[in-house]
């Protein structure tokens, strides 16, 4: 349903479980239209620069709430498209500990620039979900390192990106997955240390006996 949320509760609860009986999963884009204003602008710049109500952090999480509970009732497997808001990480955290079959992906333009650039770029920094506040960017980044966000998609807008913002991406995804891979490559070598530090100590508790 990219781009166009499915407000009735009953049908998504359906399609949820046709998909669990076809061993297939639904991807769910989620902004409930009845808590939101004009999209591509964040609520907080659209109110204070623009003075008009833009796209609100509610109408996302508090869908992504309703749809991963769902899933949890189904048991089906619901991916949820392109998260931007903090609070949307931690709603999906919550359902993935209760045991729901959930996944979640986060956008470049999510972890690597903020609703700021709406005033240097105009019309080519609108997107849907729109460019966040600073505390969801970093908050969207904890979620790919700790693993509750396991993909990244490009949003494809109408807008052309420059090379700055491109460039941006690519290097926070490329130290993000340098230090995924490092932290991988500690525990591993943390562990073959650890055995060979208990394989001494059993030998030095033989020779002891």
């Amino acid at each position: 349903d990219d781009g166009i949320p499915l407000t009735n509760a009953g049908i998504v609860k359906k399609a949820m479980e046709l998909a669990k009986e076809n061993n297939t999963f639904i991807s769910l884009h989620e902004e409930d239209p009845d808590l939101n204003g004009i999209l591509g602008f964040n609520e907080n710049i659209a109110k204070k620069e623009f003075h008009i109500c833009g796209a609100t952090g509610v109408a996302e999480y508090s869908m992504i709430a309703r749809d991963v509970m769902i899933a949890y009732d189904t048991q089906a497997h619901v991916h949820i498209q392109h998260l931007s808001k903090a609070e949307s990480v931690k709603v999906v955290e919550f359902a993935q500990k209760l045991g729901a079959q959930v996944t979640a992906e986060v956008a470049p333009q999510h972890f690597s620039k903020t609703e700021d650039l709406l005033l240097s770029k105009g019309a080519n920094a609108k997107m849907n979900p729109p460019l966040r506040l600073e505390s969801d960017r970093r908050a969207v980044i904890e979620g790919l390192k700790s693993g509750v966000i396991s993909v990244i998609a490009y949003i494809r807008t109408h807008q052309v990106w420059d090379l700055g913002i491109a460039l941006s991406a690519f290097f926070i995804l490329t130290f993000m997955l340098l230090m995924i891979a490092f932290t991988v490559q500690y525990k591993r070598v943390r562990k073959q240390m650890d055995k060979v530090e208990q394989d001494r100590a059993d030998d030095g508790a033989r020779y002891t006996e």
